[in-house]
């Protein structure tokens, strides 16, 4: 989020995504956390799969102008601690760049 704050046009972040192990899920890469998602829809009036959807919140980085973009071809040469003979790509490039 500093990073944004600081009106770069695009910043490439190198590592594992979307699961906690490299940077907050909700503020670096937009992801809810699943807690968050069954409070909303459990307190809403009515409760369960019948009432109305939780309001849409915009992820940090498209609220503060910023478009993701994975960088597939960087990506696949790309290693992780994680990764193994059985389970490999846990490792990603993304680009992060300014619409503005």
């Amino acid at each position: 989020a500093a990073i944004r704050r600081a009106k770069v046009p695009a910043y490439v972040l190198i590592g594992e995504t979307d699961d906690g192990a490299c940077g907050d899920p909700w503020l670096t890469w937009g992801l809810r956390p699943r807690e968050e998602e069954e409070d909303t829809l459990s307190s809403s009036p009515g409760g369960g799969a019948d009432s109305a959807p939780p309001p849409v919140v915009l992820a940090p980085y498209l609220a503060d102008g910023y478009q993701r973009s994975e960088l597939g071809r960087v990506s696949r040469w790309q290693l992780s601690v994680y990764d193994s003979k059985q389970v490999l790509g846990n490792s990603k490039t993304v680009l992060f760049s300014s619409s503005l």
